[in-house]
């Protein structure tokens, strides 16, 4: 794994631009690190299990938002992208974001998820 240290945003925007195509960046808040301090790249599914009763709770919440809101919605043949929009907000699954944008991965790596009372 490579570091760079950057004192500016140009000097970051200049290490984006010299990189191969095809670098993918993962945007994360926590660093995962193996036993030897490299990356752990295990899915949340991987590292902390299944919790089967309250995986299938949020799973039949979030197939009738899902259906209700996003037009064309198939709660049974569209898992995936119901367990990719899940995992941002603690659904445990078998993805691991990636992406070829680094400012994507920038800004889920300075932005955290935070669930607060609210009334509207």
């Amino acid at each position: 794994m490579e570091t760079a240290e950057c004192q500016s945003a140009e000097e970051l925007k200049q290490f984006f631009r010299s990189l191969p195509p095809g670098v993918l960046f993962r945007g994360q808040t926590k660093e995962y690190l193996r036993a030897d301090g490299g990356p752990d790249l295990r899915t949340t599914f991987d590292r902390l299990g299944c919790v089967p009763s309250r995986m299938l709770k949020w799973w039949h919440y979030s197939r009738a938002i899902l259906s209700t809101y996003v037009k064309g919605f198939d709660g049974i043949e569209d898992l995936a992208t119901d367990q990719a929009i899940l995992q941002h907000y603690g659904w445990r699954s078998f993805f691991l974001d990636a992406t070829t944008d680094p400012s994507v991965a920038c800004w889920f790596a300075a932005n955290r998820f935070r669930s607060e009372p609210s009334v509207s």
